[in-house]
């Protein structure tokens, strides 16, 4: 069994130990939420963070950062989108990929627009939005010819 949960709020965790945390993640494909909120966490643990997340963790769900006031608002606001949009399916991104051999894997690419449809359905505007720069081939290429 892996660990799913770790909550570390409230532990005066200081940004190197938040950042060897975040660097962790970018192997960890177990862990489903952090809770790292109420500590002393600074630029180096919001570096490390957005670098796991944009990189390598697409598993990541669910993201506690409030009450670190040496983090910058921006980039908790990024590094909790990148969680939002890993809760939204975005390890179907990197699991699809055209070059992906895998014979495991699902093709949400067929020719009847695949599974993207059924994905994208019940998703808020911000994520498809995320979904559509991240993979811009979900859009047809004939899309303005949509009649």
């Amino acid at each position: 069994q892996r660990l799913q949960v770790l909550q570390l709020n409230s532990n005066q965790i200081h940004d190197k130990g938040g950042g060897a945390i975040a660097v962790a993640l970018k192997e960890n494909t177990s862990l489903r939420t952090l809770g790292m909120a109420r500590n002393r966490l600074g630029m180096n643990t919001a570096v490390a963070l957005l670098s796991a997340l944009r990189e390598k963790n697409v598993t990541l769900t669910r993201l506690m950062l409030c009450e670190n006031p040496d983090m910058p608002d921006t980039m908790v606001r990024t590094c909790l989108y990148l969680v939002q949009a890993n809760a939204s399916g975005r390890y179907l991104l990197r699991n699809n990929d055209e070059n992906n051999t895998d014979s495991g894997t699902v093709n949400m690419n067929n020719d009847k627009g695949g599974l993207w449809p059924l994905v994208l359905e019940g998703l808020e505007p911000s994520m498809i939005f995320f979904f559509l720069v991240e993979k811009p081939s979900l859009v047809p290429s004939n899309a303005g010819d949509i009649r």
